[in-house]
């Protein structure tokens, strides 16, 4: 009787520590995902950047970056 109390409290803590690890996993890679795409983010360039690229300059079919004043 003894033994079997102790493996179920063995195997409810095992239980409540796995669950947490797991957590804690499930929370940085959440983290690290949202940091990623914040960054991602920051570097996309605005319409204006994508339409001064698109359009270039000198007629030459040749793409210029033109500077954002």
């Amino acid at each position: 009787m003894l033994h079997l109390l102790l493996l179920q409290l063995t195997v409810r803590l095992y239980t409540v520590v796995l669950s947490r690890l797991v957590l804690l996993l499930v929370i940085r890679i959440a983290s690290e995902t949202i940091h990623s795409w914040i960054t991602i983010q920051t570097w996309i360039p605005s319409n204006d950047t994508l339409l001064r690229l698109h359009r270039g300059g000198g007629g030459g079919g040749e793409t210029h970056i033109a500077p954002i004043h």
